[in-house]
């Protein structure tokens, strides 16, 4: 498959890897980009072996990077630990293993310039400070879902509060330290410099709803003229199917289910119609045509297979969890802002590049509003 295909037709993953998270990708996109720090997380994960290198063989999973950059990453210690079979597997084939960014030829001024900026939007920091706390909390309350096997509902109020208690406690200790970081735990320069990395190799990003606020602040704060397309583009939310019903999928099934002819060119309209959307502003066509003809060619796939059992649909439960679409507009600064001048991102983004929109791959939607 041709380099400049899959950068149309490619989700980054940007999220801390889980088998659940690879499958929900492979199975809707015709390849999944991650950055070479994903192989840190393999090789501190053992469960994440085996697919990722059935996903690098099956021509899946692409690193963002350069071959030579990337064998000469594999040499250092860090990847010591990583299984032995997938290091040489890589290694041997770092040609077809990556995909290399495209940067701007100015982009050390575009970084500089826009991490100048951030450093100076204290309403930027804020947020991350918020969105990195309600991440720490959640994390924890995670492991009081079930106590000794007791859901924690169930529990007696004294126990309930006793954990709670205790859930703040470690709360508050874990952001103090990660606060006293100072500046550098915003990492804004790391981020500017992924950020155009990943819009260079990829259709659209997989994320976490939660970090949907910092993407909406750095590329939408709009002006007065823009906000009505800002609207339509967060009401672009397409849900796909329940995101539970993803995982009594194997991965070998997946696979399977990839090399059928109709899913197959559903993967490569699903790229295509989010590559367009980039540069376009006709977000209603955008929804119907991924509702008429991607999804719905997904069903019939389904059905032709024979595997519908598996309950891969849209029920439209307020309570579901699904995986989908959603659109942040790429529409500029506020015209007042305490910072004073337009990101340079945002300039190359709209100006050079021409770009409207940024598409999401979410597995944690609950927004239903969109399906009126």
């Amino acid at each position: 498959m041709r380099k400049d295909s899959i950068r149309a037709k490619g989700v980054f993953l940007y999220d801390v890897p889980t088998i659940k998270k690879l499958k929900a990708c492979s199975l809707f996109w015709k390849n999944v980009v991650v950055f070479e720090s994903y192989l840190s997380d393999v090789a501190q994960d053992s469960d994440l072996v085996d697919v990722t290198l059935s996903l690098l063989k099956n021509d899946v999973l692409k690193i963002c990077h350069t071959p030579d950059g990337l064998k000469s990453a594999l040499r250092d210690k860090i990847y010591c630990n990583l299984d032995k079979n997938l290091w040489e597997y890589i290694y041997r084939n770092a040609e077809k293993a990556t995909i290399e960014p495209r940067l701007p030829v100015d982009a050390e001024r575009i970084i500089r310039e826009s991490t100048d900026r951030d450093v100076k939007d204290t309403d930027l920091q804020q947020l991350i400070d918020e969105i990195i706390r309600n991440g720490i909390e959640n994390k924890w309350l995670d492991t009081i879902r079930e106590y000794d096997g007791v859901p924690f509902d169930l529990l007696p109020e004294e126990v309930k509060k006793g954990a709670m208690f205790e859930i703040r406690r470690l709360v508050d200790i874990e952001y103090e330290h990660y606060r006293k970081r100072g500046m550098v735990r915003y990492g804004f320069e790391w981020r500017n410099k992924y950020f155009l990395e990943q819009t260079s190799v990829s259709s659209a990003l997989f994320a976490r709803s939660a970090w949907l606020p910092y993407y909406q602040h750095k590329l939408g704060n709009y002006a007065i003229t823009d906000a009505r397309r800002y609207l339509q583009g967060l009401n672009a939310i397409i849900p796909f199917v329940k995101r539970d019903s993803i995982d009594s999928f194997s991965l070998d099934e997946i696979l399977e289910i990839r090399r059928n002819r109709r899913w197959n060119n559903a993967m490569d309209r699903l790229g295509e119609l989010c590559s367009e959307i980039k540069y376009g502003t006709n977000i209603r066509r955008f929804k119907e045509e991924l509702k008429e003809n991607v999804i719905s060619e997904y069903q019939d796939t389904l059905e032709e297979e024979e595997i519908t059992w598996r309950d891969l649909n849209k029920q439209l439960l307020k309570s579901s969890v699904f995986t989908g679409i959603s659109l942040i507009p790429i529409v500029g600064n506020l015209v007042s802002t305490a910072v004073g001048f337009v990101d340079p991102i945002i300039s190359y983004l709209r100006k050079k590049r021409s770009q409207r929109n940024l598409p999401f791959f979410l597995t944690d939607l609950r927004k239903m509003r969109a399906l009126k």
